[in-house]
C-alpha cells in the first residue's frame, strides 16, 4: 500500500476505477469501439488480426510490451475520425453498458467527498469522454502515437497497464496528498492487482482467475454481476465500508 502523506492536517480520499470488465460489464472499451466502426464500415477483421500479428511479433519482450500493440488495428485513422465520432460512441455503445451496480454507488461517494478518477489501459479519448460523462475528476488511459494527425497504431509511454497503471495514476495525483488507507479501487483482472493493492479497500468486480484468487487470500471484496443483480445488495456491502471510512475521516 502507498503509504498516506499528510499535508497541513488534510487528506483526500479517493475511489479509482478501471473501465474494462469493471465500469462496463463484461466488455471492453475497445471492443465495442471495434464493432461501431466494423458496423459504419470504417474497421475491418483483418485489422483486428494486423493487431494480433503485431503483438506476437513482439511477444519475445515480454506480454508488457506486446500489449502496446494492441491497438494497431487504429493504424491509419485521422485522430479526428475518432474524437469526432466519441459522442455517438458513448451514447450508443459505451454507456449503455456501465455497470448498474457501481453507477449507484458513484453518488454515495461523492456526497462523502470522494474524489472520482478512471484509469485504464483502455484508448485515452474513451477515457477522456467517460470522465466528462460520468462528472469524474480526472482519468488517465493509453495515449496513442499520432504522426500528421494519423494514429502509427503504437501506444505511448507510460502504459497504464499492469504496474504501468500504478505509475499513471501518479503522474495523475501529481503531489495531491490522498488518504489511501480511506481510499477505494475498483478492477477485474490480475493486471489490476498492483493498483489494487495500493488501497485500504480494493474491490475485485467480476474478477478472472488470477484476480480471485489474489483477493480470495487478501480479503478483498469480491463482487459478481451474476451473485448480485440487485444493485442494493451491492450498494449495502460497498456503504458499510464507505461508512466506516467516513466516521474516520470525520
Amino acid at each position: 500500500m502507498i503509504e498516506s502523506t499528510e499535508i497541513s492536517g488534510m487528506l483526500q480520499p479517493v475511489a479509482v476505477f478501471d473501465i474494462d470488465r469493471t465500469l462496463l460489464t463484461g466488455i471492453s472499451a475497445e471492443e465495442l469501439l471495434f464493432k461501431y466502426f466494423k458496423k459504419r464500415g470504417v474497421l475491418k477483421y483483418s485489422q483486428i488480426i494486423s493487431s494480433l500479428n503485431m503483438m506476437i511479433r513482439h511477444m519475445h519482450h515480454g506480454w508488457e510490451k506486446s500489449v502496446y500493440y494492441k491497438s494497431y488495428y487504429l493504424k491509419g485513422m485521422s485522430s479526428d475520425t475518432l474524437v469526432s465520432a466519441m459522442p455517438d460512441i458513448m451514447e450508443t455503445v459505451i454507456l449503455p453498458k456501465l455497470s448498474v451496480q457501481l453507477m449507484s454507488f458513484l453518488p454515495y461517494l461523492r456526497e462523502a467527498g470522494y474524489k472520482i478518477y478512471l484509469v485504464s489501459g483502455t484508448l485515452g479519448p474513451i477515457v477522456d469522454a467517460l470522465v466528462k460523462c460520468l462528472g469524474a475528476d480526472g482519468g488517465i488511459g493509453s495515449k496513442l502515437e499520432i504522426d500528421n494527425d494519423i494514429y502509427t497504431g503504437k501506444i505511448l509511454e507510460p502504459h497504464p497497464y499492469h504496474h504501468g497503471k500504478v505509475i499513471a495514476l501518479n503522474q495523475l495525483l501529481g503531489e495531491s496528498p490522498i488518504d489511501w488507507d480511506a481510499s477505494f479501487a475498483f478492477g477485474d483482472s490480475w493486471a489490476d492487482i498492483p493498483l489494487l493493492s495500493c488501497f485500504g479497500c480494493p474491490v475485485a468486480i467480476n474478477p478472472g482467475f488470477f484476480m480471485r484468487i489474489r483477493a480470495k487470500k487478501r480479503g478483498w471484496i469480491i463482487l459478481n454481476d451474476s451473485a448480485n443483480r440487485n444493485k442494493a445488495v451491492v450498494n449495502n456491502i460497498l456503504l458499510e465500508k464507505l461508512h466506516l471510512f467516513t466516521q474516520g475521516i470525520k
